[in-house]
């Protein structure tokens, strides 16, 4: 089963240019591209939807104020609180109350 926000990511970066940049730009085929959009991709689609998230979901972090993928900020939301350091611990509290934190747990 399709992500939805992979498959909207997906649908608007084709959109926005064509199925065979797509594909060149998270180095898959452009069939796979094709079958994926159309919910008929063969195979599990986690290893395209990795593949589409990491270069189509970016965003600037709130924290740094730099363009970071969501799965590195996800990367970084789970790592365990750090010791050693005011810069890597105020980092950490800001990716636990972050917007953009799919694992934070409501409080």
């Amino acid at each position: 089963m399709r992500d939805p926000h992979t498959l909207a990511l997906a649908t608007f970066a084709v959109k926005a240019s064509s199925k065979a940049s797509v594909a060149r730009e998270i180095g898959k085929s452009r069939t796979a591209v094709s079958l994926y959009i159309d919910d008929k991709y063969p195979a599990d689609p986690g290893e395209i939807e990795v593949a589409i998230r990491a270069r189509y979901d970016r965003y600037a972090c709130p924290h740094t104020s730099q363009e970071i993928s969501g799965p590195e900020c996800q990367k970084r939301a789970q790592q365990p609180k750090p010791f050693g350091g005011r810069a890597k611990q105020s980092h950490w509290d800001a990716c636990q109350s972050c917007q953009h934190n799919s694992t934070k747990k409501e409080q």
